[in-house]
């Protein structure tokens, strides 16, 4: 989720055990539903704004990365360290996402178009 309290967006989540690529826009009173991500994921974390938004990483380790313009989803470049339950912040040119890759913390700088830099944290 991303946004403001009076202008978000739900990216993915779950139904029971299945991951979904359902999105929602809140535009402080209302959800309307949206364009479904690319991706089916859950636990991801994202950037921006509904109209200028990016959605990075997600649950299972994925690398997966994509750009909203407020009406579709267009894949964009991978990070590139796999991340779970990670947290990001910045805007959809420039941002920096945290999370966990298998027992460690990771770092992924991101600057459109590509990523630029990644590295592992120590705990």
């Amino acid at each position: 989720m991303f946004g403001t309290s009076s202008d978000a967006i739900s990216v993915c989540g779950t139904t029971g055990a299945t991951a979904v690529s359902t999105v929602e826009i809140y535009n402080g009173i209302t959800w309307n539903s949206s364009q479904s991500a690319n991706f089916a994921d859950f636990h991801t974390h994202g950037v921006g704004t509904p109209s200028n938004g990016l959605r990075i990483g997600g649950n299972d380790n994925t690398n997966s990365c994509e750009h909203f313009d407020g009406v579709a989803w267009t894949t964009q470049t991978n990070i590139l360290t796999n991340t779970s339950n990670n947290s990001s912040i910045g805007g959809p040119q420039s941002a920096i996402s945290a999370g966990a890759s298998y027992k460690s913390l990771v770092c992924n700088q991101y600057d459109s178009p590509a990523e630029l830099y990644s590295e592992d944290l120590i705990l």
